[in-house]
Protein backbone atom coordinates (compact mmCIF):
# COMPACT_ATOMS: atom_id res chain seq x y z
CA UNK A 1 0.00 0.00 0.00
CA UNK A 2 1.06 3.59 -0.54
CA UNK A 3 2.21 5.93 2.19
CA UNK A 4 2.21 9.73 2.28
CA UNK A 5 5.52 11.42 1.47
CA UNK A 6 6.55 14.98 0.75
CA UNK A 7 6.93 15.29 -2.99
CA UNK A 8 9.96 17.26 -4.14
CA UNK A 9 10.63 18.86 -7.48
CA UNK A 10 13.51 18.03 -9.81
CA UNK A 11 14.98 21.52 -10.19
CA UNK A 12 17.31 22.45 -13.02
CA UNK A 13 19.06 20.44 -15.72
CA UNK A 14 19.55 16.83 -14.65
CA UNK A 15 20.33 13.47 -16.12
CA UNK A 16 17.82 10.65 -15.97
CA UNK A 17 20.17 7.93 -17.19
CA UNK A 18 19.55 4.55 -15.54
CA UNK A 19 21.78 3.50 -12.64
CA UNK A 20 23.15 0.03 -12.18
CA UNK A 21 23.53 -2.86 -12.30
CA UNK A 22 22.43 -2.59 -8.69
CA UNK A 23 23.08 -4.94 -5.80
CA UNK A 24 19.96 -4.77 -3.66
CA UNK A 25 21.77 -6.64 -0.87
CA UNK A 26 24.43 -3.93 -0.72
CA UNK A 27 27.22 -6.50 -0.41
CA UNK A 28 29.08 -6.35 -3.71
CA UNK A 29 27.61 -3.46 -5.69
CA UNK A 30 25.83 -0.11 -5.43
CA UNK A 31 22.45 0.36 -3.82
CA UNK A 32 19.74 2.40 -5.61
CA UNK A 33 19.65 6.14 -5.02
CA UNK A 34 15.85 6.07 -4.65
CA UNK A 35 13.25 3.55 -3.61
CA UNK A 36 10.78 2.16 -6.17
CA UNK A 37 7.74 4.40 -6.36
CA UNK A 38 9.62 7.63 -5.58
CA UNK A 39 7.96 10.48 -7.52
CA UNK A 40 9.25 13.84 -8.79
CA UNK A 41 7.26 16.53 -10.53
CA UNK A 42 8.01 18.17 -13.85
CA UNK A 43 6.60 20.98 -15.94
CA UNK A 44 3.35 20.92 -17.92
CA UNK A 45 1.78 18.49 -15.45
CA UNK A 46 4.48 15.84 -15.85
CA UNK A 47 5.29 13.32 -13.13
CA UNK A 48 8.14 10.84 -13.07
CA UNK A 49 8.43 7.68 -10.97
CA UNK A 50 11.49 5.61 -10.08
CA UNK A 51 11.28 1.86 -10.73
CA UNK A 52 13.49 -1.21 -11.02
CA UNK A 53 14.02 -2.60 -14.53
CA UNK A 54 15.44 -6.13 -14.71
CA UNK A 55 16.40 -7.16 -18.27
CA UNK A 56 17.44 -10.77 -18.74
CA UNK A 57 20.14 -9.74 -21.24
CA UNK A 58 21.70 -6.60 -22.62
CA UNK A 59 19.27 -4.45 -24.62
CA UNK A 60 18.66 -0.88 -25.79
CA UNK A 61 15.65 1.25 -24.84
CA UNK A 62 14.73 4.55 -26.45
CA UNK A 63 13.12 7.49 -24.74
CA UNK A 64 9.37 6.97 -25.17
CA UNK A 65 9.44 3.16 -25.02
CA UNK A 66 6.52 1.90 -22.96
CA UNK A 67 7.06 -0.14 -19.79
CA UNK A 68 4.62 -1.66 -17.34
CA UNK A 69 5.10 -1.48 -13.56
CA UNK A 70 3.68 -3.88 -10.96
CA UNK A 71 2.83 -3.19 -7.32
CA UNK A 72 6.38 -3.99 -6.16
CA UNK A 73 7.92 -1.30 -8.36
CA UNK A 74 9.29 -3.74 -10.95
CA UNK A 75 9.15 -2.51 -14.55
CA UNK A 76 9.13 -4.65 -17.68
CA UNK A 77 8.68 -4.07 -21.41
CA UNK A 78 4.99 -3.86 -22.24
CA UNK A 79 3.56 -6.49 -24.60
CA UNK A 80 0.04 -7.85 -24.93
CA UNK A 81 1.12 -11.27 -23.71
CA UNK A 82 2.85 -9.85 -20.62
CA UNK A 83 0.22 -7.23 -19.80
CA UNK A 84 -1.32 -7.81 -16.36
CA UNK A 85 -4.61 -6.10 -15.56
CA UNK A 86 -4.19 -3.50 -12.82
CA UNK A 87 -0.52 -2.77 -13.49
CA UNK A 88 0.20 0.76 -14.69
CA UNK A 89 2.23 1.80 -17.70
CA UNK A 90 4.70 4.65 -18.15
CA UNK A 91 7.26 5.79 -20.70
CA UNK A 92 11.03 5.43 -20.42
CA UNK A 93 12.51 8.87 -19.72
CA UNK A 94 16.09 10.07 -20.27
CA UNK A 95 15.63 13.87 -20.47
CA UNK A 96 16.50 13.91 -24.17
CA UNK A 97 15.89 17.32 -25.74
CA UNK A 98 16.78 18.11 -29.32
CA UNK A 99 18.70 21.28 -29.99
CA UNK A 100 20.46 20.82 -26.64
CA UNK A 101 24.20 20.11 -26.99
CA UNK A 102 24.34 18.41 -23.58
CA UNK A 103 25.60 14.86 -23.10
CA UNK A 104 25.00 12.23 -20.44
CA UNK A 105 27.99 13.57 -18.49
CA UNK A 106 26.92 17.21 -18.37
CA UNK A 107 23.18 17.27 -18.10
CA UNK A 108 21.25 15.16 -20.54
CA UNK A 109 20.21 15.07 -24.18
CA UNK A 110 20.32 11.30 -24.37
CA UNK A 111 17.56 9.55 -26.31
CA UNK A 112 18.71 5.93 -26.05
CA UNK A 113 20.37 3.82 -23.38
CA UNK A 114 21.98 0.40 -23.73
CA UNK A 115 21.73 -1.83 -20.69
CA UNK A 116 25.04 -3.72 -20.87
CA UNK A 117 23.91 -6.97 -19.26
CA UNK A 118 21.23 -8.71 -17.27
CA UNK A 119 20.64 -7.27 -13.83
CA UNK A 120 18.65 -4.79 -11.77
CA UNK A 121 18.69 -1.16 -12.91
CA UNK A 122 17.03 1.95 -11.53
CA UNK A 123 15.08 3.85 -14.20
CA UNK A 124 12.86 6.94 -14.35
CA UNK A 125 9.51 6.60 -16.07
CA UNK A 126 7.00 9.30 -17.00
CA UNK A 127 3.52 8.47 -15.72
CA UNK A 128 1.69 11.77 -16.29
CA UNK A 129 1.79 14.70 -18.71
CA UNK A 130 2.57 14.82 -22.42
CA UNK A 131 5.17 12.23 -23.30
CA UNK A 132 6.94 10.78 -26.29
CA UNK A 133 5.47 7.31 -26.88
CA UNK A 134 6.64 4.39 -29.03
CA UNK A 135 3.76 4.13 -31.47
CA UNK A 136 3.00 1.44 -34.04
CA UNK A 137 1.92 3.76 -36.86
CA UNK A 138 2.52 7.22 -38.28
CA UNK A 139 -1.24 7.67 -38.70
CA UNK A 140 -2.54 8.37 -35.20
CA UNK A 141 -6.18 7.55 -34.55
CA UNK A 142 -7.58 9.72 -31.77
CA UNK A 143 -8.41 7.60 -28.75
CA UNK A 144 -7.17 5.15 -26.12
CA UNK A 145 -3.90 3.32 -26.51
CA UNK A 146 -3.73 -0.47 -26.75
CA UNK A 147 -0.98 -3.02 -26.24
CA UNK A 148 0.78 -4.75 -29.14
CA UNK A 149 2.86 -7.90 -29.58
CA UNK A 150 5.94 -5.71 -30.06
CA UNK A 151 7.81 -4.96 -26.84
CA UNK A 152 7.49 -1.37 -25.53
CA UNK A 153 5.12 -0.30 -28.31
CA UNK A 154 1.43 0.71 -28.32
CA UNK A 155 -1.20 1.45 -30.97
CA UNK A 156 -4.61 3.08 -31.42
CA UNK A 157 -6.71 1.22 -33.99
CA UNK A 158 -9.90 2.69 -35.41
CA UNK A 159 -11.84 0.01 -33.49
CA UNK A 160 -10.89 -1.98 -30.42
CA UNK A 161 -8.77 -5.08 -31.11
CA UNK A 162 -9.75 -8.37 -29.48
CA UNK A 163 -6.13 -9.54 -29.26
CA UNK A 164 -4.97 -6.39 -27.45
CA UNK A 165 -5.56 -4.85 -24.04
CA UNK A 166 -6.81 -1.31 -23.48
CA UNK A 167 -4.69 1.22 -21.58
CA UNK A 168 -6.99 3.50 -19.62
CA UNK A 169 -5.32 6.88 -19.29
CA UNK A 170 -3.14 6.83 -22.43
CA UNK A 171 -4.54 8.98 -25.23
CA UNK A 172 -3.39 10.20 -28.64
CA UNK A 173 -4.48 13.10 -30.78
CA UNK A 174 -4.56 13.67 -34.51
CA UNK A 175 -1.41 14.27 -36.56
CA UNK A 176 -3.20 16.66 -38.94
CA UNK A 177 -6.17 19.02 -38.99
CA UNK A 178 -7.59 22.15 -40.56
CA UNK A 179 -8.67 25.68 -39.75
CA UNK A 180 -9.82 28.63 -41.86
CA UNK A 181 -8.13 32.01 -42.14
CA UNK A 182 -7.79 35.08 -44.33
CA UNK A 183 -4.65 35.49 -46.42
CA UNK A 184 -3.26 38.65 -48.00
CA UNK A 185 -0.96 38.50 -51.01
CA UNK A 186 2.56 39.50 -50.00
CA UNK A 187 1.88 39.10 -46.28
CA UNK A 188 3.11 36.41 -43.88
CA UNK A 189 0.16 37.00 -41.53
CA UNK A 190 -2.98 34.88 -41.36
CA UNK A 191 -5.95 36.73 -39.85
CA UNK A 192 -9.41 35.73 -38.59
CA UNK A 193 -8.10 32.27 -37.72
CA UNK A 194 -11.15 30.13 -36.92
CA UNK A 195 -9.40 28.18 -34.15
CA UNK A 196 -5.89 27.95 -32.78
CA UNK A 197 -6.63 24.81 -30.76
CA UNK A 198 -3.95 22.18 -31.23
CA UNK A 199 -1.65 24.54 -33.12
CA UNK A 200 1.98 25.00 -32.10
CA UNK A 201 4.97 27.03 -33.21
CA UNK A 202 7.03 25.08 -35.75
CA UNK A 203 4.03 23.18 -37.14
CA UNK A 204 3.91 22.88 -40.93
CA UNK A 205 0.95 24.40 -42.79
CA UNK A 206 -0.32 24.33 -46.37
CA UNK A 207 -3.25 25.67 -48.37
CA UNK A 208 -4.28 27.90 -51.26
CA UNK A 209 -1.89 30.86 -51.42
CA UNK A 210 0.49 29.39 -48.80
CA UNK A 211 4.10 29.01 -49.91
CA UNK A 212 5.63 25.52 -49.89
CA UNK A 213 7.64 24.90 -46.73
CA UNK A 214 5.61 27.32 -44.57
CA UNK A 215 5.41 26.77 -40.82
CA UNK A 216 3.82 28.57 -37.87
CA UNK A 217 6.33 31.08 -36.48
CA UNK A 218 4.03 32.87 -33.99
CA UNK A 219 0.48 32.58 -32.64
CA UNK A 220 -1.32 35.63 -31.29
CA UNK A 221 -4.98 34.84 -30.68
CA UNK A 222 -6.74 34.78 -34.05
CA UNK A 223 -3.59 35.93 -35.87
CA UNK A 224 -0.80 33.61 -37.02
CA UNK A 225 2.57 34.62 -38.47
CA UNK A 226 4.23 32.21 -40.86
CA UNK A 227 7.90 31.50 -41.45
CA UNK A 228 9.61 29.60 -44.25
CA UNK A 229 13.04 28.02 -44.04
CA UNK A 230 12.89 27.04 -47.72
CA UNK A 231 12.53 30.58 -49.06
CA UNK A 232 14.12 32.25 -46.04
CA UNK A 233 12.43 34.51 -43.50
CA UNK A 234 8.69 35.01 -43.77
CA UNK A 235 6.33 32.87 -45.81
CA UNK A 236 4.57 35.48 -47.89
CA UNK A 237 1.14 34.51 -49.18
CA UNK A 238 0.78 34.35 -52.95
CA UNK A 239 -2.94 35.17 -53.00
CA UNK A 240 -5.62 37.10 -51.11
CA UNK A 241 -8.44 34.89 -49.88
CA UNK A 242 -11.16 34.99 -47.22
CA UNK A 243 -11.92 31.93 -45.11
CA UNK A 244 -9.50 29.69 -46.99
CA UNK A 245 -8.85 26.24 -45.53
CA UNK A 246 -5.39 25.77 -44.03
CA UNK A 247 -4.08 22.28 -43.22
CA UNK A 248 -1.63 21.69 -40.39
CA UNK A 249 0.49 18.56 -40.08
CA UNK A 250 3.01 16.91 -37.81
CA UNK A 251 5.46 14.08 -38.52
CA UNK A 252 6.23 15.47 -41.97
CA UNK A 253 8.53 18.16 -43.35
CA UNK A 254 10.73 19.13 -46.29
CA UNK A 255 14.52 19.19 -46.29
CA UNK A 256 17.56 19.37 -48.54
CA UNK A 257 19.60 16.17 -49.02
CA UNK A 258 23.19 15.64 -50.17
CA UNK A 259 24.22 12.38 -51.80
CA UNK A 260 26.56 10.47 -49.47
CA UNK A 261 25.77 12.62 -46.43
CA UNK A 262 23.62 11.73 -43.38
CA UNK A 263 22.77 15.39 -42.73
CA UNK A 264 19.49 17.03 -43.74
CA UNK A 265 19.42 20.83 -43.97
CA UNK A 266 16.80 23.54 -44.58
CA UNK A 267 14.31 21.71 -42.36
CA UNK A 268 10.88 23.25 -42.94
CA UNK A 269 9.55 22.31 -39.47
CA UNK A 270 10.17 19.83 -36.65
CA UNK A 271 6.67 19.46 -35.23
CA UNK A 272 6.16 15.79 -34.36
CA UNK A 273 9.72 14.92 -35.44
CA UNK A 274 11.95 13.15 -32.90
CA UNK A 275 15.12 11.04 -32.68
CA UNK A 276 14.66 7.27 -33.20
CA UNK A 277 11.73 7.79 -35.59
CA UNK A 278 11.84 5.91 -38.88
CA UNK A 279 12.12 8.34 -41.80
CA UNK A 280 11.36 8.03 -45.49
CA UNK A 281 11.72 10.29 -48.53
CA UNK A 282 13.40 10.29 -51.94
CA UNK A 283 16.96 9.09 -51.32
CA UNK A 284 16.38 8.82 -47.55
CA UNK A 285 15.79 5.84 -45.27
CA UNK A 286 16.71 4.60 -41.81
CA UNK A 287 16.07 6.50 -38.58
CA UNK A 288 16.68 9.94 -37.13
CA UNK A 289 19.77 9.98 -34.90
CA UNK A 290 19.66 13.59 -33.70
CA UNK A 291 18.08 16.99 -34.28
CA UNK A 292 20.31 19.99 -33.67
CA UNK A 293 20.09 23.77 -33.91
CA UNK A 294 17.37 26.27 -33.15
CA UNK A 295 13.90 26.97 -34.63
CA UNK A 296 14.31 28.05 -38.23
CA UNK A 297 17.82 26.61 -38.43
CA UNK A 298 17.57 22.92 -37.52
CA UNK A 299 19.66 20.14 -39.04
CA UNK A 300 18.87 16.42 -38.79
CA UNK A 301 21.41 13.60 -38.70
CA UNK A 302 20.28 10.24 -40.09
CA UNK A 303 21.43 6.69 -39.40
CA UNK A 304 22.28 6.25 -43.11
CA UNK A 305 23.67 8.47 -45.83
CA UNK A 306 21.30 9.93 -48.40
CA UNK A 307 21.50 8.27 -51.81
CA UNK A 308 20.52 11.39 -53.76
CA UNK A 309 20.89 15.16 -53.70
CA UNK A 310 17.62 17.07 -53.57
CA UNK A 311 15.99 20.36 -52.57
CA UNK A 312 12.81 20.59 -50.49
CA UNK A 313 12.38 16.82 -50.49
CA UNK A 314 9.21 15.67 -48.73
CA UNK A 315 9.90 13.56 -45.62
CA UNK A 316 7.59 11.54 -43.40
CA UNK A 317 8.39 10.00 -40.03
CA UNK A 318 6.84 7.23 -37.94
CA UNK A 319 7.43 5.20 -34.81
CA UNK A 320 7.25 7.79 -32.01
CA UNK A 321 4.63 10.42 -31.29
CA UNK A 322 3.32 12.55 -28.42
CA UNK A 323 0.64 11.05 -26.19
CA UNK A 324 -1.17 12.31 -23.11
CA UNK A 325 -0.55 9.95 -20.21
CA UNK A 326 -2.45 10.21 -16.93
CA UNK A 327 -1.41 7.31 -14.66
CA UNK A 328 -2.56 4.79 -17.27
CA UNK A 329 -3.38 1.26 -16.19
CA UNK A 330 -3.84 -2.00 -18.09
CA UNK A 331 -7.60 -2.24 -18.12
CA UNK A 332 -8.97 -5.28 -19.88
CA UNK A 333 -8.98 -7.54 -22.90
CA UNK A 334 -11.13 -5.83 -25.55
Amino acid sequence: MAIALLQYEGIGVRTYAPEGPLDLSGKTGPLPSFRPGEVVGGDAGAEFVYAFFTPTAGLTLNQGDVLSVDNTGQAYQLTTSAAIRGNYVATFFLNGRYGDPGTASNGGNIWSYTFPSAGVYGVWLQRAGFSLVNFASSSVVTGLGETTATASQVKVPATATVSSKALQGLYFGATSGTFTANTTSGSATLTSVSSNQGLEIGMGVSGTGISAGAYIAAINGSTITLGNVVSGGSALATATNTGTTITWTTCSFTANTTNGSPTLTNISNVSGVYPNQAISGTGVSGTIVSINGVPGAYTITLSANASATGTSVSMTTSGYTIGAIWWPIIDKTN
